[in-house]
């Protein structure tokens, strides 16, 4: 098995379900801007089937990890929802707090499970929730994003950010770019990335994250 829910870059996105609720700023509390954030990070689990067009299971890693959030909170607070409306499916937030305190138990499961090494109890977890789906359902998504026009993937090109120094090595001013070459920008990254800064002890290439990817999903 994978080891799905056994790393920084897996336990990410469960700690930022709970942290964009907890934390948001006051003058987001109430708006739509938060509620429609908050939405996507639970509907992924219905949008994302359409990147498995063959069988009922889901293999890749991070897709796991946004299976195993939304299907425990669905098992265990019913703070998220899955509806039909004429035919469709759609997956819907009907307690914005109570999915607060999903994420939480999910998250403190995950760390007692890191902790005590429990292999058995992470195994379980992600068989249950974060592994297996429905074709017919997967069907309907693939059809619904055809009708759309809508890619599978897609990836970001980032603007690109230069600074400018003085004579005392003080920023006097940033120039904004944005690049055309999806290639080119990666193949940067890739280099700039490649060997560990001075004094960092971490493994070249394998322990940092290249910016553009579309791991968050819409």
């Amino acid at each position: 098995m994978k080891k799905c829910g056994d790393g920084p870059s897996r336990r990410c996105s469960r700690i930022a379900v709970s942290a964009v609720i907890d934390r948001r700023p006051a003058r987001m509390r109430d708006s739509r801007l938060w509620g429609m954030r908050i939405s996507i990070a639970a509907r992924v689990a219905l949008t994302q089937l359409r990147r498995n067009p063959k069988g009922d299971t889901i293999e890749e890693d991070h897709q796991r990890d946004r299976q195993l959030i939304v299907n425990y909170i669905i098992d265990k607070t019913g703070a998220i929802a899955r509806e039909t409306r004429n035919g469709k499916a759609y997956i819907v937030i009907r307690d914005f707090q109570k999915m607060r305190q999903g994420a939480g138990m999910l998250l403190a499961e995950l760390m007692r499970i890191k902790a005590e090494g429990d292999y058995n109890a992470i195994k379980a977890l992600i068989d249950k929730y974060g592994v297996h789906f429905d074709p017919a359902l997967r069907d309907q998504v693939v059809a619904r994003y055809i009708k759309l026009g809508l890619p599978a993937f897609w990836a970001g090109i980032n603007s690109e950010l230069i600074a400018a120094f003085g004579a005392h090595g003080e920023v006097t001013g940033v120039t904004i770019s944005y690049p055309r070459d999806y290639v080119k920008q990666q193949l940067g990254y890739s280099a700039m990335y490649a060997s560990p800064a001075p004094g960092d002890k971490r493994t070249p290439g394998g322990a940092r994250r290249t910016p553009g990817s579309n791991d968050l999903e819409e």
